[in-house]
């Protein structure tokens, strides 16, 4: 399998600080680690619980792969490992708080962490984990030329329990203040909700990882179109920021784009 990848963060609109961070790492030529993580509850010149989230998930997966050693064993339980992983910095996030409920009472954050690679049946697989209201997203151009983007991940969110029970539209998801209150996020609970998900790859697949100051200010079908029409895809992440920007969305921005050929 062969990938090509790119990410960008920045600070949103009237923002002090970016609590957006993104993660990517090539394990092995073969396996692929990305991440997109939200924090909340930081301050300027102090620590930011979305970089801890990030890099704690990274050296927890790149220790399992020992350098390619247990790569088929990463792999082919990558469900069952980014769970543990992000049940890892949850309790590192929430020491934080008890150590200092002043300075860290909102310590926490939203996160969604995709691992690529081939299993030990040959299979090329994508496996997420996701906490929050961070998504992650399949785009495809048809062979009519049409855009196609599907969100892979759910939100965890007021929100959307709200659009469940339908007390309110999907559209009016996006316009109500529930939809940035978390149900569970990591490091305000001891046991939070954490969705998995492992499928095999098709060809020609684009996969979009943001956190919410993107998919919250534009749409999913002008997001794929804009991801699509970039000269590369860390253009194309940097567009996404800067498109969520000039329509000035109060928060901050993240994105990924991982193309699996």
């Amino acid at each position: 399998m062969v990938f090509s990848y790119g990410g960008y963060s920045s600070l949103g609109h009237n923002r002090d600080v970016n609590e957006d961070f993104v993660y990517v790492k090539e394990l092995g030529s073969n396996t692929l680690l990305t991440i997109v993580a939200d924090g909340n509850g930081s301050a300027p010149s102090t620590l930011q619980p979305a970089q801890i989230a990030a890099r704690h998930i990274g050296s927890f997966i790149e220790n399992i792969f020992d350098n390619g050693n247990n790569e088929k064993l990463l792999v082919d339980n990558a469900a069952v490992l980014l769970k543990e992983a992000l049940i890892s910095v949850n309790h590192e996030i929430g020491a934080f708080r008890t150590a200092n409920e002043e300075i860290y009472s909102g310590f926490s954050c939203a996160i969604t962490c995709a691992l690529f690679g081939t299993d030990s049946n040959g299979v090329d697989r994508m496996t997420y984990a996701h906490v929050g209201n961070t998504r992650m997203f399949l785009i495809r151009r048809s062979t009519d030329g049409n855009v196609a983007i599907r969100q892979l991940t759910k939100d965890q969110t007021v929100a959307q329990k709200l659009v469940d029970d339908k007390l309110i539209s999907e559209e009016q998801y996006y316009y109500v203040p529930e939809r940035n209150q978390l149900l569970c996020p990591l490091g305000l609970f001891s046991s939070p909700q954490i969705d998995t998900f492992s499928g095999k790859i098709k060809k020609d697949c684009l996969f979009l990882l943001t956190t919410d100051g993107i998919h919250y200010a534009i749409k999913p079908t002008p997001m794929a179109e804009l991801v699509l029409s970039s000269e590369d895809l860390d253009n194309a992440s940097r567009i996404l920021c800067d498109a969520a920007e000039s329509l000035h969305y109060n928060d901050d921005y993240a994105a990924v784009l991982i193309r699996c050929n």
